[in-house]
């Protein structure tokens, strides 16, 4: 099994995709893979403010928007670069 909290959330597209194949190499056959991802909750609460993870107001909306259309909405936190997985 492999368990996986809370570092996808840090990710962007590309290192997410590199992640899963890492854990695609390491995983068994017929084992189990579990991550965590923020989603609708975090999607419907960044808009507010109520909770903004230190994002820029434009950041939000590029994350609504991208989150609309793919399911998916990455941001960097500000001054960071995303992580990369090998």
């Amino acid at each position: 099994m492999i368990w996986c909290g809370s570092l996808v959330t840090h990710l962007n597209e590309s290192g997410i995709v590199s992640l899963l194949k890492l854990f695609e190499r390491h995983l068994a056959a017929g084992g189990l893979m579990i991550f965590t991802t923020h989603g609708d909750f975090v999607q419907r609460r960044i808009p507010t403010r109520e909770f903004d993870y230190g994002l820029a107001q434009e950041q939000i909306d590029r994350i609504g928007i991208h989150y609309a259309a793919a399911g998916y909405g990455f941001e960097d936190y500000p001054g960071r670069k995303a992580m990369a997985c090998r």
